[in-house]
């Protein structure tokens, strides 16, 4: 089976960024998959101020959109994660490095 054409993706500076702190829920219907996200939210109009998780959006896609987007990320997370490790176990290693002492400095 070939793949289709890939389609050419314009990119939208104007476009909402969203910060979500978890997915909370998961639906799905007809082929669609329904996540919603919340993120926390302090309401300082009580006191002791109290603090809420509040839905911040809900992201709507095709199952098998869903899915790219599941693989998609585990497999950036994963990438991340390795890279992570590699750069910690690098850390306490140091490089030897060549200094010069004041006595060998050319003349």
């Amino acid at each position: 089976m070939t793949k289709p054409p890939a389609v050419p993706l314009v990119d939208n500076p104007n476009a909402p960024e969203l910060f979500a702190a978890d997915a909370v829920g998961f639906f799905a219907h007809e082929g669609v998959v329904y996540i919603t996200f919340a993120a926390p939210k302090v309401n300082h109009s009580t006191s002791p101020s109290s603090l809420n998780r509040v839905v911040v959006g809900r992201l709507a896609m095709p199952v098998k959109g869903a899915r790219q987007l599941a693989e998609g990320l585990f497999d950036f997370i994963k990438t991340q994660e390795d890279n992570m490790r590699l750069a910690a176990s690098n850390a306490g290693r140091t490089q030897p490095t060549a200094v010069r002492s004041g006595r060998d400095k050319p003349n």
